[in-house]
């Protein structure tokens, strides 16, 4: 149909053919570019997996010895202040 059309402004007639199908075209082009988007996420966070367990593994064994460590917690500080009085 579109080769059959004369170089220049596209009638109205073929205008209106063709514009459903335009549009059309570009939703399911948007569409499969949203699921590509998905998947490409998808995978960055499936790559990302093994090395986040590994280190918390790593996070989790330097806070037990950290606690091992410092068995004793030091006495909580009191901080006294003396406000200016409101004369």
């Amino acid at each position: 149909m579109l080769r059959s059309l004369p170089p220049g402004p596209v009638p109205p007639q073929a205008e209106a053919i063709l514009a459903p199908l335009l549009e059309r075209a570009a939703l399911t082009q948007a569409i499969n570019e949203a699921w590509a988007m998905i998947a490409l996420l998808t995978l960055a966070v499936l790559l990302c997996v093994p090395v986040a367990r590994a280190r918390s593994g790593r996070a989790r064994h330097a806070a037990e010895s950290a606690a091992k460590t410092f068995s004793h917690p030091a006495p909580p500080v009191t901080v006294r202040m003396r406000l200016p009085s409101a004369s």
